[in-house]
Formats: C-alpha cells, sequence, structure tokens
C-alpha cells in the first residue's frame, strides 16, 4: 500500500493532494506456494493458496485462490464466496508487460432488522428469512511500457465485468423486492514521461504528458413480487451510458531539496439518466 502526494493533474480528478495506491504481489525467485485451511464456529471453514515464481526468461507469475463458508449466527443465514487472481509479466528496466486478471464469486443469505419485541427473548431469529445477495465480479488489465524518443511511454487498458442480484422479504402487505444490477466498464490510458538534467546535473526538470478515457454501461431493474403468486411487476428500469475523457500535463523542477511543481488537467464526463420505464 503506497501513499502518493501530488497534484490531480497528475493523479486524477478526484485527489487533490494524495492518492492510496495498492501494489498486488507478484512473482519472485524459485517457484513456492502456500497453503492455508482453517475452520472455526457457525460450520465456518475457508482455504486460500497462492502459488508464484519467475522463469528463466525473466517472466514472473503469481496465481491466488481463496474460498470461504459460513452458516450465520442469525437464523437461516449463510455465505460463501471464492476468488482467483492472476499476475503475469516481465518488468525490465526499460521495457514491461503485465496481465492481471481476477474473478469473485459471492453469495449471501441475510437477516433484517429485527423488533425490540422479539430481540429481547430471541436476538438470533430471523423476522423476514429468504433475503440474499448474489454477487459476481471480473477483471483484466493488460500494461506494459517501453522507450520512445527520450523519454517513456506507459500504457494501460482495462475491462471490468459485475453483476448483482438482490431479494428482500418484506411484511404483507408489502411485496417482496428483486432487484438486477448490471456494470459494464472498459478504459485505459497512455502516458509519456521524459525527465533531463539541467545546469550540469544540478537541477532535474520531469515532463510528463498523458490521456485516459473509460466507458460505463450500468443498468438496474427493481421488480415488485406480490405474495400472492401473482406476476412480478417491473417498477425500475434505469440505464447510465457514461463516458470520461481526460488529457494532462505535469512538469517538476528539482533544485537540491526544493521541487517546484506546474500542471494542468482537463476532463470532459458525461453521466446521463436513462428512465426507460418513463422516457420523459
Amino acid at each position: 500500500v503506497e501513499l502518493l502526494s501530488g497534484s490531480a493533474s497528475l493523479l486524477g480528478p478526484n485527489s487533490l493532494g494524495g492518492a492510496v495506491n495498492l501494489v498486488t504481489r507478484r512473482g519472485t525467485g524459485h517457484p513456492s506456494g502456500e497453503l492455508e485451511l482453517s475452520r472455526g464456529s457457525f460450520n465456518a471453514v475457508s482455504g486460500e493458496g497462492s502459488l508464484g515464481g519467475r522463469s528463466l526468461h525473466g517472466w514472473d507469475y503469481y496465481l491466488g485462490a481463496g474460498y470461504e463458508r459460513e452458516d450465520g449466527w442469525r437464523e437461516a443465514t449463510n455465505a460463501e464466496n471464492a476468488n482467483v487472481f492472476l499476475n503475469v509479466g516481465t518488468l525490465g528496466e526499460r521495457r514491461g508487460l503485465s496481465l492481471q486478471t481476477f474473478g469473485a464469486r459471492s453469495r449471501a443469505r441475510t437477516a433484517g432488522s429485527l423488533p425490540e419485541s422479539m430481540f429481547k427473548p430471541s436476538p438470533r431469529s430471523n423476522f423476514t428469512s429468504g433475503d440474499f445477495e448474489d454477487l459476481n465480479a471480473q477483471q483484466a488489465a493488460l500494461s506494459g511500457y517501453a522507450p520512445v524518443g527520450n523519454g517513456q511511454v506507459f500504457v494501460t487498458a482495462y475491462g471490468r465485468r459485475s453483476r448483482a442480484e438482490r431479494f428482500n422479504v418484506n411484511q404483507p402487505p408489502d411485496d417482496d423486492v428483486r432487484a438486477f444490477t448490471t456494470n459494464h466498464t472498459i478504459g485505459g490510458n497512455a502516458d509519456w514521461r521524459r525527465s533531463t538534467g539541467l545546469r550540469g546535473g544540478a537541477a532535474t526538470l520531469a515532463l510528463r504528458a498523458g490521456i485516459d478515457g473509460s466507458a460505463n454501461w450500468v443498468r438496474v431493474r427493481i421488480f415488485a413480487e406480490p405474495k400472492d403468486g401473482s406476476p412480478a411487476g417491473l417498477s425500475t428500469d434505469v440505464k447510465s451510458p457514461s463516458l470520461s475523457l481526460a488529457a494532462y500535463t505535469l512538469a517538476d523542477l528539482q533544485w537540491g531539496r526544493v521541487t517546484l511543481s506546474a500542471g494542468a488537467r482537463y476532463d470532459h464526463v458525461r453521466v446521463p439518466f436513462r428512465d426507460l420505464l418513463d422516457p420523459t
């Protein structure tokens, strides 16, 4: 985990003074692996393992996966989760290429709030059993860097997909509620950097310029399901195909213990909201 300081020109429009960067694990040295198993109360079991290393040709690899499940403390509840992560690449001093993929799936039967009259005699009871959340997500990212001209170019392209189904049981006469949410994202960025010495090496000027963008396709549908068995009714159906494009430039002049920075960034963001049930 890294804490990066810098202006919004460098790190993005939502980073006024810095950003948190999460660095994923990579394989190093000879092939090695880890395996961990555990068991706990309420039928809790989990396992996770990893395998990583570096080949003779300079490629490194890391594969990790995990699974866990348990019964809840409340009645008629449980949860399970599975995930897998793969990181493959070769990172040299001047050139590098890396591929990361990730997938996760989780399902939980949840419990809602309890009336105080039921909580006092039986805090573990489930007032409206049947609620659940079913979630899954996948992501892939390809990145690389290489010298171009007198500088170096860094390029990243990525795609993400997530899907969620949620079901909420209500008391009569209210209908039960089922919701579906999907989100697809593609994006990327290209970044050019150059550093040069000034005044015989007494000062250093670093230049950076780049572009980035992403597109999202989000849809949310919510159904009301009557308890008498009649057909479900679609109460919400919305889409939001958003688009974000940006260009930025940055210059750092370092002279001894003093660094002067100047930068500029321009963002174009479009987030439409489309109600498919009522186009007006």
